[in-house]
């Protein structure tokens, strides 16, 4: 059955349609500004759940201030 809900979360985090963001998805890895490391778990309803590398507990917050926060984490940078 379609979901219309979550659909209109992918479309909204489309670059082109927020400012050169990229789609939020599970399981990735994100890096606050102080350096904090978080793992996505799910995005639902304009909701990002996610857990803190050492943490027990996981933390929801809005789609948008987690977009405002966070960004991707580059695997690449240390490879070789």
């Amino acid at each position: 059955m379609h979901n219309p809900t979550l659909k209109s979360i992918e479309v909204r985090t489309k670059p082109e349609q927020r400012g050169g963001s990229t789609m939020i998805i599970p399981n990735t890895q994100y890096a606050a500004a102080n350096g904090d490391k978080v793992t996505v778990l799910s995005v639902q309803f304009n909701r990002v759940t996610y857990f803190i590398a050492g943490y027990e507990l996981s933390v929801v917050i809005p789609l948008s201030r987690f977009e405002r926060e966070f960004k991707p984490v580059n695997k690449k940078a240390g490879a070789k």
